[in-house]
This record gives structure tokens, C-alpha cells and sequence, in this order.
């Protein structure tokens, strides 16, 4: 269990390094050049392990796999990094703890995947629970209406949802490498922020996407946040794997927004509210509910 809770622990640190990391250049930048270089990594070492494989995957899953870098990495990181701009680290850890539900409601809808009556009610929790968070800060009106950062939010998770139901379907149906979905897949995405950006800067000249404060820095900020979430994490996971249920390592993700909390009260000196805390508990509640259901059913 050491190791699940220092694995969660390291995600809890991504978020901070990358709330971090946008004081010194814009979202699209950076999410240009740590998915370019993961990406290349991650391909690089996919074609020394399996050689020609490698194209052999990447013909036979294309566009599933151009799918992934659209919603999974484009998608997903554009829209978490513009957010947290104006939303913190542990409120962004917390609402990604929405993730088990929205994936249990799109699979739902896309495979008639049955939801038992405790499953539902374990999901409306979890939704309700974000709810006293999720506002500007400055109001008491629930951000969808007025905070366009919390939807975009919402919908980087939804992103993230949808991406891994499509790694899924790649891994089941076409038998890709995870490292080959991966590393294609941030190419992917880091192409597409390149072309983002560049188109912004054409109708905004003064808009400077790809521009730094202090490149150094950056740099830097974006070499650990490689070596931390794409390296360390990816492989750390998949090694627990071997030893515990994908179950399990999913439940033990509620933990993630606490120790995302607690970094950033001491690397920023930022206290979370007993709101906050009061919804991570009642969050982490209703996913130990929903994963308990489902290996019941099981």
C-alpha cells in the first residue's frame, strides 16, 4: 500500500508542478513541448522494445489512435491548464475525481453497461459532493453559470474519460502497446497545440502563446513534469498492476485531491477550506461505494 499511496502522491504533484509552470509561459506552449518530447520518448523506446511492430500498430489503429490524441492529450490538457489558471491545484484534483462516474455514464450510453440501483446512487454522491466547491469564489451561483473555468474543467475530465475508453477499445480490439497508444497519442496532441497556437497568433499578434517569461524555468518545470507524470507514474502504475486490481488502484485515486491539498498548503501556503475537505471525504466515500458495487456484481 506504500507504493499506491506514493504513486498517487506523485500525481498530486503534478498538479502543483503545472500550476507551477504557467507562471512562465501559456498553456498551449507548454503542452506543445512536454507532449512533443514525452511523446517522442515514449516512441522512441516503444520502437527499441517491439521494432517493427511499432508501424505495424500505428497502420492498423490510425484514426482510433488520432482519436486519442484529440481528446485524451489536446483535448483534456488544454482545457485542465487553461483552468488552472484561475482555479487551484487541489480544487482541479478534486474535480477529476469525477472521472470513475462520467466514465461509468459513457459507457453506459456507448455499451449499455448496466449501473446497479447503489452505483447510481454512489454517482449522484460523488457529483453532489463537488457541487459546494465547484463556484467563483466570489459568488454563491453554482459555476455553470458563471464560470467558464469550472466548465472547461469539467470538460477536461470529459476528455479524459472519453480517451481512455477509446485506449481501451485499441488495446482489446487491435492489440497496440500502451507505450505505442501513448506516445502516438501525445505526438498527436502536441502537433495539434502547436497549430492552436499559432493560429491564435495569427488573428492576435499581441497574444504571444509562444513566448517566456523565463525559458530556464519552463524548461525545466516541463523536463520534471515529463519525468515525474510520464515516466515515474506510467511505469509505477503499471507495475502495481501486476500486484493489485485495477479496481483497487482506481479506488485508492480519491486520495489524490488530499495529497494535492496538502503540497499546496506547503509549497504554496494555500489552506484548502473545510468545504473542500468535507467533499473530498464525501467524494471518496461514494467512489469506495461505486467500486465496492462493482466487484460485488463481479
Amino acid at each position: 500500500m506504500l507504493l499506491i499511496n506514493l504513486l498517487y502522491l506523485l500525481f498530486a504533484s503534478t498538479f502543483i508542478l503545472a500550476k507551477n509552470v504557467l507562471t512562465y509561459g501559456s498553456p498551449l506552449l507548454i503542452i506543445s513541448i512536454r507532449m512533443l518530447l514525452a511523446g517522442s520518448m515514449l516512441l522512441a523506446y516503444s520502437y527499441l522494445t517491439h521494432g517493427k511492430q511499432l508501424i505495424q500498430d500505428l497502420k492498423k489503429a490510425y484514426l482510433l489512435l488520432a482519436l486519442v490524441g484529440l481528446f485524451h492529450i489536446y483535448g483534456a490538457y488544454v482545457l485542465e491548464f487553461w483552468s488552472l489558471e484561475y482555479i487551484s491545484a487541489a480544487q482541479t484534483a478534486l474535480i477529476f475525481n469525477l472521472s470513475p462516474f462520467i466514465t461509468a455514464l459513457l459507457e453506459r450510453v456507448f455499451y449499455n453497461h448496466r449501473l446497479s440501483l447503489i452505483q447510481i446512487i454512489a454517482l449522484i454522491i460523488g457529483f453532489a459532493a463537488m457541487l459546494p466547491t465547484i463556484n467563483t469564489g466570489t459568488s454563491n451561483q453554482w459555476f455553470l453559470y458563471n464560470s467558464t473555468a469550472h466548465i472547461a474543467l469539467v470538460g477536461a475530465v470529459l476528455c479524459s474519460c472519453i480517451g481512455w475508453l477509446l485506449i481501451k477499445k485499441i488495446v482489446k480490439d487491435h492489440h497496440v502497446h500502451l507505450t505505442t497508444i501513448n506516445g502516438f497519442s501525445m505526438i498527436i496532441g502536441g502537433l495539434l497545440s502547436c497549430v492552436t497556437g499559432n493560429i491564435i497568433s495569427l488573428f492576435n499578434p499581441t497574444w504571444k502563446i509562444f513566448s517566456s517569461t523565463n525559458w530556464p524555468a519552463l524548461i525545466g518545470y516541463i523536463l520534471v513534469l515529463v519525468m515525474v507524470s510520464n515516466i515515474i507514474c506510467y511505469n509505477l502504475y503499471g507495475h502495481l498492476l501486476k500486484k493489485y486490481s485495477a479496481t483497487l488502484l482506481a479506488m485508492a485515486g480519491f486520495t489524490c485531491p488530499m495529497f494535492t491539498a496538502l503540497l499546496q498548503w506547503i509549497f504554496q501556503g494555500s489552506i484548502p477550506t473545510a468545504t473542500f475537505w468535507a467533499s473530498a471525504f464525501i467524494s471518496g466515500c461514494a467512489i469506495y461505494i461505486f467500486y465496492w458495487n462493482e466487484v460485488k456484481k463481479n
